[in-house]
């Protein structure tokens, strides 16, 4: 958030707005959390509609206090609320929520809770099939709980959507090794450092 005002004074220096969300911004750019907190949950209270995109941003501050549980609690009620207005929308129109879904399965791992890090995972894919970090994240999930094969499957399929991701190639090298197939895995590390 401090690089985001930083950005943002550079381009229109002091035309900030007063509004609650704003304050809650500026609040959390400047690292005064429960304070950012506090200001989201008061925009989101006053206009649930209008701020509903507020419970990211009181969720990224909730997660940097710590606070895992009601970090989900924000980001399942955007979720839901995504869902409301997609189903309710005359326009055929979708937006995807697999960056969202992901944010649940990451505050899951973060909690150690790979059953629900793992279903939100499915539900990012099933939102976006092409959504690599997903399979990223699911391999990483697989390797830690011993189904390497499981793991080497999910880099594979990461790989097939993004060849070029170093990050990927190098855990997917690490799986093939795991899985004692040392020639691809050397591959996938040269790919890496390529």
């Amino acid at each position: 958030r401090a690089l985001e005002a930083l950005i943002w004074e550079q381009l229109v220096p002091g035309r900030w707005r007063s509004d609650v969300a704003t304050r809650g911004f500026l609040a959390h750019a400047q690292g005064r959390l429960d304070d950012a907190v506090q200001l989201y949950a008061r925009a989101i209270a006053l206009d649930p509609e209008k701020y509903a995109w507020v419970r990211f941003s009181r969720a990224a501050a909730l997660v940097s206090l710590q606070r895992y549980d009601s970090a989900a609690g924000e980001l399942t009620q955007l979720i839901e609320h995504e869902r409301r207005t997609a189903e309710a929308s005359v326009l055929p129109q979708y937006e995807s929520l697999e960056l969202l879904e992901y944010s649940m399965a990451l505050l899951y791992a973060a909690r150690n809770d790979a059953r629900h890090a793992r279903e939100a995972l499915d539900r990012a894919l099933l939102e976006n099939l092409g959504f690599y970090p997903a399979r990223l994240l699911l391999g990483r999930l697989s390797l830690a709980t011993g189904d390497v094969s499981g793991a080497v499957r999910e880099f594979q399929l990461g790989v097939d959507v993004k060849a070029d991701d170093a990050v990927l190639r190098l855990d997917y090298g690490r799986a093939l090794k795991r899985a004692r197939r040392p020639d691809e895995a050397l591959e996938q590390l040269r790919k890496a450092i390529e």
